[in-house]
């Protein structure tokens, strides 16, 4: 049995109200998906034309000036574990 048919089964045993609420949570679940679906889909089409704003010798000296840590590819910052 696959992981929403578990769901599904164990949803059927609760009341109508408590249901609704696991409805709704799913529905807000879905739609946080989609909006950071739709966060990353823009950044990524931004990356191309933002490449030489990003990558420059000003803000390398910034990260270095701020001793934030830097490798040869430039800064060691996650950006995804900021969002």
């Amino acid at each position: 049995m696959n992981t929403a048919e578990q769901i599904f089964e164990q949803v059927k045993a609760l009341p109508e109200p408590i249901a609704r609420e696991v409805l709704d949570f799913v529905g807000y679940l879905l739609k946080e998906k989609q909006e950071q679906t739709r966060i990353k889909d823009f950044i990524d089409s931004q990356a191309g034309s933002m490449k030489e704003i990003w990558d420059n010798e000003a803000d390398e000296a910034w990260w270095v000036r701020n001793k934030l840590p830097t490798d040869k590819n430039g800064p060691l910052l996650d950006l995804e574990a900021m969002r």
